[in-house]
């Protein structure tokens, strides 16, 4: 049996805001320009606990549970300055300014208890078995949040809206998956899974009433919603040798999806069930000197987060609403790798990878710019309201590159690079192809001053990168740490830093559609110091299971 509690909180943290929205009329003239600056003070905490057994009721038969509870949530205060300029045409001269500050104060709180139940038997026959397993979550959460804009002065509040949300979320999964050998080399591998998921929230809203000071129900922002979705699936594989020469692992996973949702903002919205077929197929040879080379081919979907289907227009920044799609597709993946494998003595090992990934209906934050958007009874104007959508679709191919190589017995290096290029289409949207050249590298050097005393450097970089609207911010992290063993080595005691010679990190976005642009600045305090203190006590030991996952790839779901 065993038992864990684990909790965090994160210091307050300021993260500096500002963007410059320009829009302009049909014939390029500049209309109006919208200056935001300001910053938003963060904080976290939660923890989780939780219980669990492994039983080996014989040799052949295991029965394993767990049960475990998650509390966690977070809170941002914030204000920015905002500007507001109208501009006549054709002159280009400002004709009015409307200066003001906006205050906001959000809050969200989780809670959630997860539960599993697996039986897994094994037989006589080696590599035979069959594993049956139940899980379950049941989720629900709270989020609020309060916002005003005022005069500068800060005494004459002009607008405002509060809100607060309630929501549930069951989940519940029914796996069964059984191998079979068939011959020397010879597996088949089949198996279905069942999942019902059921969510429901509530949202009221709340706008402010300027002349009595008083804040009134408002029927065209609040929103309720429900979302029930059964996936039904079941897959095959064979795995084989052929030739003399080559492994082969073949399969098919077929899925059958149905969605039922109920948005008070949409009443008798439908969103059609789906049947999804899903080939792999593995091709592998191992070669001397610990060489091996593998060509795979796999079919995955990534369907939509409930929130994304939810028409629900969110007006908590008037100026920036953003809004569900009940109409999204799921996102269709193919990819195909060519794999290069070697390990050498020592320890080193060097991965190369040559890929071709390609996502059909992929989902993208799309931004469109209305001079006046009318929501129930308010309208809204100069404003920017961003819904994802499905773009025709994104290519990604390039090269991958991992290496582990032991520089005597102190120093050992490890390193990954991606160099990649993309291409999306943007499909129904309309526009031209985006292009853009991408990479990401990251590097692991750990040295070992002596049998107690071991110093390590981690760095990671992702490029800036293009999407369907514009261009997004590269991301820089780099980590010292060196750990000393004390106390018999049962103890530890380590110092880490992250990033210590840049107070932020800075992420530049600049992104443009029909007649707008928009530049924005985000500044994240990354800057960290930390000491860790590890104390371990008594003898007991888990030999956990090899994790065999399956080649046949379940859809992923990041709901």
């Amino acid at each position: 049996m065993n038992a864990f509690f684990s909790g965090n909180a994160q210091l307050p943290s300021t993260t500096l805001n500002s963007s410059t929205r320009r829009s302009y009329d049909s014939t390029g003239n500049l209309t109006d320009q919208l200056l935001q600056n300001g910053s938003g003070r963060f904080l976290r905490n939660g923890y989780e606990s939780g219980l669990g057994f492994d039983w080996n009721l014989d040799k052949n038969n295991t029965l394993s549970a767990n049960i475990g509870y998650d509390n966690f949530g977070n809170h941002t205060r914030g204000s920015y300055q905002q500007q507001e300029s109208q501009y006549g045409i054709p002159a280009g001269n400002p004709i009015s300014n409307l200066f003001s500050v906006a205050r906001s104060n959000t809050e969200f709180r989780a809670q959630s208890i997860d539960w599993d139940l697996r039986y897994k038997k094994t037989f006589a026959q080696e590599d035979r078995e069959l594993d049956i397993s139940l899980d379950g979550s049941f989720g629900k959460n709270r989020s609020s949040y309060g916002q005003t804009q005022s005069l500068p002065s800060g005494d004459s509040t002009f607008s405002g809206s509060q809100g607060n949300s309630a929501g549930h979320d069951q989940e519940s999964n029914v796996r069964l998956d059984y191998v079979q050998p068939l011959g020397e080399k010879i597996r088949l591998e089949t198996g279905g899974r069942i999942q019902v998921r059921r969510i429901s929230s509530t949202s009221p809203t709340y706008s402010l009433d300027a002349a009595n000071s008083a804040y009134i129900y408002d029927t065209s922002q609040s929103n309720a919603l429900t979302y029930d979705r059964n996936v039904y699936a079941g897959y095959a594989s064979l795995t084989f040798p052929a030739f003399g020469f080559l492994d082969i692992k073949g399969g098919l996973r077929y899925e059958r999806t149905e969605t039922n949702a109920g948005f008070s903002k949409a009443p008798g919205t439908i969103i059609p069930g789906y049947n999804t077929f899903a080939p792999s197929l593995i091709l592998s040879h191992s070669f001397e000197g610990e060489q091996s080379l593998k060509l795979s081919y796999t079919h995955r979907i990534q369907r939509p987060q409930y929130r994304s289907l939810n028409p629900y227009v969110n007006a908590s920044d008037p100026k920036n609403l953003t809004r569900g799609n009940p109409f999204l597709q799921p996102e269709i993946a193919n990819n195909i790798d060519l794999t290069y494998g070697k390990s050498f003595n020592g320890g080193g090992a060097l991965n190369i990878v040559l890929f071709y990934h390609r996502s059909d209906q992929d989902i993208q934050p799309f931004i469109a710019y209305y001079p006046s958007f009318t929501l129930g009874d308010s309208v809204y104007t100069h404003v920017a309201v961003s819904t994802p959508m499905n773009v025709g679709s994104e290519n990604n191919y390039g090269l991958n590159v991992y290496g582990s190589v032991p520089v005597g017995k102190k120093l050992n290096l490890r390193s990954n690079l991606s160099i990649f290029d993309r291409y999306i289409t943007a499909g129904a949207l309309g526009g031209n192809a985006i292009t853009s050249f991408n990479y990401r590298l990251n590097m692991n050097a750990t040295y070992q001053l002596t049998n107690s005393f071991v110093m390590e450097f981690f760095g990671n970089f992702n490029s800036a990168h293009n999407e369907i609207q514009g261009r997004y911010p590269s991301f820089t992290s780099y980590n010292f740490a060196a750990r000393k063993q004390i106390w018999k080595k049962k103890g530890s005691i380590a110092l880490t830093t992250t990033n210590p010679f840049s107070q932020y990190v800075n992420q530049r976005t600049d992104v443009s559609g029909t007649n707008f642009t928009l530049n924005s600045l985000r500044q994240v305090p990354y800057r960290s110091f930390g000491i860790n203190l590890t104390y371990k006590f008594g003898k007991l030991e888990f030999k956990k299971e090899k994790d065999e996952s399956k080649d046949i790839p379940s859809t992923p779901d990041n709901n």
